[in-house]
């Protein structure tokens, strides 16, 4: 990979060299009782609560004793440096941005990943998680230009690889899926259109397949002999967060289950008496508007998910195991969403929109999005160029980015690098307009 990159030449030597500097400089300090962050304990144990790709990915490293930490920074560090590289090669051949253009590509996406959040000095799966997405994502544009079979093998791949990374990245197969219609609407060979699919599909239960054995693998043999399984187990939860906000006490009668109405009775409890639902923090904060609400929701939502999941843990319906309150708690969300679901609905489209650059931006992204797909329909067999193609991925991406954690989530820098290194790339593209047909030293 890096022998194209340098042969080829898209980023001088000092451009090079300063984003190296910027993203191994905080390293040369390090030590082995340097900070990990405040999520290392659940990869460093593997915790149910994580997909098994990091904390694969740190124990490889155990063979360097103290240092196995500061190896795998070391390494992640490396590896994301290898795929901005990678993309800056890639920028500059297929859309021919200007080197200096890709320069600035680089330098704000390292300066935000290394400088701003300290990401790559951390134990964090975005470590690994950021250089995988970059390349997946360019295999992706390829495979919007042309359904190639090669391609699509590379882009679920990579999807898999992601997933089992994190799992915010289970947008990608709808996308994907999206790409190989596309293509059947464009008429090519049916046998190609039934391939696609089958290999979508194979991967979909593939990656399913090693998320699952990698979890009763560590239930089996790593939660008796650590404190792995001491941390948040279950994902039910998640989905509680945003209707036990909305929720009062009225709320309790669509429980004809009396554990499930006795839990989320003692869950409201604890929120009300930390003020953390839109009617107990009302008077506090007049949040009586909706959109203030959701302002105040969105602010508090690291402490709403804290308090759930310590009511849950207080309150763990005896008998059950570790599945069944799991289920449970899909069931307790289900039961709220379906009493309130124009309210929950629209709650959720205003964080939505806001994750996806603010309401303005979103509803400016959707001019694009109604262009592209006139032209999709009425242009049957349109071929796009491949700055088309990127257009196009990048605003699905940004889109089912912020659909996913819109959904669960906190807005942490660091859960939208993917987006923002997007963004990046479309200024640029937008910039390369302004220069065409300028000097050549600009390029330079």
């Amino acid at each position: 990979m890096l022998v194209g990159i340098f042969k080829k030449k898209a980023l001088s030597g000092w451009q090079i060299g300063i984003l190296g500097l910027l993203i191994f400089f905080p390293f040369f300090g390090m030590s082995s009782n340097s900070n990990l962050g405040p999520d290392s304990e659940g990869y460093i144990n593997f915790s149910l609560s994580r997909p098994p790709l990091y904390p694969l990915f740190i124990w490889i490293f155990h063979l360097f004793g103290t240092q196995q930490y500061v190896m795998a920074r070391w390494a992640q560090a490396t590896l994301t440096f290898s795929a901005l590289l990678y993309a800056g090669q890639w920028l500059y051949k297929n859309l021919e941005i200007p080197r200096l253009l890709i320069f600035f590509i680089m330098l704000f996406m390292v300066s935000l990943i290394s400088l701003h959040c300290h990401t790559l000095t951390l134990i964090y799966s975005e470590g690994i998680a950021f250089p995988i997405f970059v390349v997946t994502f360019l295999f992706l544009v390829e495979s919007f230009k042309a359904l190639d079979k090669k391609n699509l093998i590379k882009v679920v791949i990579g999807i898999s690889l992601l997933i089992l990374t994190r799992d915010q990245f289970y947008y990608f197969y709808p996308i994907v899926l999206l790409v190989v219609i596309w293509h059947a609407w464009r008429k090519e060979p049916i046998t190609k259109i039934l391939g696609s699919l089958f290999i979508i599909t194979l991967s979909f239960l593939t990656t399913l397949f090693l998320a699952q054995e990698y979890y009763h693998w560590v239930g089996k043999h790593v939660l008796r002999t650590s404190n792995a399984g001491t941390q948040w187990q279950y994902a039910g939860w998640r989905l509680l967060e945003q209707p036990m906000y909305l929720s009062d006490d009225n709320a309790s009668k669509y429980f004809q289950n009396p554990v499930e109405k006795n839990l989320f009775e003692k869950i409201l409890k604890r929120l009300e008496k930390s003020q953390l639902t839109r009617n107990s923090a009302a008077s506090s904060f007049h949040i009586n508007y909706f959109l203030t609400a959701e302002y105040h929701y969105m602010s508090v939502l690291g402490e709403i998910q804290d308090t759930i999941r310590e009511a849950i843990n207080e309150n763990h319906p005896p008998g059950m195991t570790g599945d069944q309150v799991n289920s449970l708690m899909f069931h307790m969300s289900k039961t709220l969403y379906s009493h309130a679901i124009a309210e929950n609905l629209a709650f959720y489209m205003l964080r939505f929109t806001f994750y996806s650059g603010g309401m303005w931006i979103f509803l400016a992204s959707l001019i694009a999005l109604f262009a592209m797909s006139y032209r999709m329909l009425v242009h049957r067999e349109w071929n796009p160029t491949i700055s088309q193609a990127f257009i196009m991925a990048s605003f699905l991406i940004i889109l089912g980015n912020a659909a996913l954690i819109g959904l669960v989530e906190v807005q942490a820098p660091r859960y939208f690098y993917y987006s923002y290194f997007l963004y990046f790339c479309l200024f640029a593209l937008l910039a390369k307009e302004f220069i065409r047909g300028v000097d050549k030293s600009f390029a330079t």
